[in-house]
């Protein structure tokens, strides 16, 4: 469709003395390089360190402890569990996100969603996380 119309315009163009093959030369779009593909059709994900289940085994958040809504706007309070799981209005949730998504009735990063209360005061799950020890390459 796109087509159709262009040709009419550079007829236009040219009969206004407009040379349409010097301006369409100039503005010819670079393309990027092709994509190589490996074979996989399956989406390239960043690999992220750290589950509950490490936090509990670091030391860093202990089973049963209370973890709460930062959002003042869907207030909420859930259980880790020992397992690493966390358990919200009855329900088990394998993540930190799946359970936020359910509290928000839609997407959410669990991990800033959900903190625990210490001695310094609110620590969300992502700082937790941050504190392991990535693992060693190889």
């Amino acid at each position: 469709m796109l087509e159709s119309c262009v040709m009419p315009f550079v007829r236009v163009l040219r009969l206004l003395g407009h040379d349409a093959s010097v301006a369409s030369a100039k503005l010819e779009p670079t393309l990027p390089p092709p994509r190589v593909s490996s074979g996989s059709n399956k989406r390239l994900r960043r690999k992220i360190h750290g589950t509950v289940r490490d936090l509990l085994a670091a030391g860093l958040l202990e089973a049963q402890a209370k973890i709460v809504s930062t959002s003042p706007a869907r207030p909420a309070e859930a259980t880790v569990l020992p397992d690493g799981r966390i358990e919200y209005d009855g329900r088990l949730f394998a993540s930190p996100s799946g359970a936020a998504d359910y509290v928000t009735k839609g997407s959410e990063n669990g991990w800033t969603f959900w903190a625990v209360d210490t001695d310094i005061g609110r620590v969300t799950l992502d700082s937790l996380r941050k504190r392991l020890v990535p693992p060693s390459p190889g």
